[in-house]
């Protein structure tokens, strides 16, 4: 189903899985994996930079190839793999929640995070590299004020990196596989029903105004769709808007 490519070091797993695409271009790579131990200029959205110790955690790219979907239904990859990263953790009976678009949240506090690059050819995906940074044996966190947190944290465990990486594979494909079926409805209702404080009116900022909002839903293509105290529908696309006090 994929393959590993494993590298000592690396700028950005993105960036080396980009480069790799284009060098083979024309042949089969979808389902390559690229994972190094480290990152010099790991990224996260809007380029902010992703902390990680030196072979402590996950750091992976995820090459695919989604020809079956369209430009305007690629958040459904940030779906998929979200709720696969989700149920990896369910799988270790922790309960995690999705921020939205594509953060992973575990007791107030970012566990993992994503990063997708698409290529568009045509009227379809060509390419899609799926950027995950996940927290695993890291115990302290000295230069992000988000609060991060990881699994050693939790548990008090040590663990394989490999074999962490190979069961978060598992059920990451398996999440996307269902987009290769069109079961779009059952990715739809899994990413919403595990939203981040989805049932609760949250404090947001957006337009430089501060305001009380709850989910009412995410669109077709990736908005967040708010309602406010006042029954007022909002709608905002990624960094238009940031919940205060995360």
């Amino acid at each position: 189903m994929y393959q590993i490519i494993r590298l000592e070091t690396v700028d950005s797993t993105n960036n080396f899985a980009y480069k790799f695409v284009k060098k083979n271009k024309g042949k089969n790579i979808c389902g390559t994996v690229i994972y190094s131990g480290h990152q010099k200029q790991g990224r996260g959205i809007a380029r902010n930079l992703w902390e990680s110790e030196k072979d402590k955690n996950i750091l992976t790219s995820i090459i695919l190839c989604p020809h079956f979907l369209l430009p305007i239904e690629q958040f459904l990859i940030s779906k998929s793999v979200s709720i696969g990263i989700i149920k990896y953790f369910r799988s270790k009976s922790i309960e995690a929640k999705i921020k939205w678009p594509n953060d992973i949240i575990i007791n107030n506090r970012k566990i993992a995070g994503i990063l997708i690059e698409n290529s568009i050819l045509g009227s379809n995906i060509s390419t899609s590299i799926i950027g995950i940074g996940l927290n695993i044996n890291q115990q302290k966190f000295l230069f992000s004020n988000k609060k991060p947190i990881s699994l050693t944290n939790i548990t008090n465990e040590n663990y394989s990196l490999i074999t962490e990486l190979k069961i978060l594979l598992e059920n990451i494909f398996v999440e996307y596989n269902k987009l290769s079926i069109s079961n779009f409805k059952e990715i739809d209702n899994e990413y919403f029903n595990n939203l981040y404080k989805k049932d609760e009116f949250v404090k947001y900022r957006a337009n430089n105004s501060i305001f009380y909002a709850k989910i009412h839903s995410i669109d077709k293509i990736g908005r967040l769709v708010l309602i406010t105290k006042q029954n007022k529908i909002l709608k905002f696309n990624f960094k238009e808007i940031s919940m205060e006090g995360f």
